[in-house]
């Protein structure tokens, strides 16, 4: 054994018999390192920050040796398959996922809106897609909805009374102008 190994070897038998000797002891010390890092979050993060941009060829290389030997093969491969499946990428694949809809039943919730948003009437602009709004407490989808408006509705935590005293608000400022 060389001197590193060693001294690795000394350490790890004192700590188990420091364990062995102070029950308890591994429990308080992860609620203490979690105090510590609630506390400290900005000043952790900014450090781990810097060490990654001193060593990023560092990191870079060891990233890329681990994933070229034979047995980190296949974990880098369960990971990628893993992110695959649950960010898939295909908008028909998500909203079966996440809504239960199809493509078809999606395309025929539009089709009935005429293609805008189902509270304000407005077409999307070019290149953005509409929302699906859904009830949070059932899954049920409702509609289809522009940005905004699934935001208010979102934002009121879906309760109609929220809406009418902010359409009530709105009207008595609207009148004192």
């Amino acid at each position: 054994m060389n001197k590193p190994e060693e001294a690795k070897a000394k350490r790890a038998s004192y700590m188990k018999d420091y364990r062995a000797a102070h029950p308890g002891y591994a429990e308080k010390r992860r609620a203490r390192d979690a105090n510590y890092k609630k506390g400290n979050q900005e000043k952790l993060t900014a450090r781990y920050r810097a060490y990654r941009a001193a060593h990023k060829e560092e990191l870079k290389a060891y990233k890329k040796a681990w994933r070229a030997k034979p047995e980190n093969k296949r974990k880098a491969a369960t990971y990628r398959e893993f992110y695959e499946f649950t960010h898939p990428t295909d908008r028909r694949e998500r909203l079966v996922k996440r809504y239960g809809l199809s493509q078809e039943q999606y395309g025929a919730m539009l089709l009935r809106q005429s293609g805008a948003c189902a509270i304000c009437r407005k077409l999307p602009n070019p290149g953005l897609s509409l929302c699906i709004d859904h009830d949070h407490v059932t899954g049920n989808v409702r509609g289809i909805l522009c940005c905004n408006c699934n935001l208010v509705l979102g934002c009121s935590h879906d309760n109609p009374l929220v809406l009418r005293l902010a359409a009530d608000y709105l009207e008595i400022a609207n009148e004192r102008k």
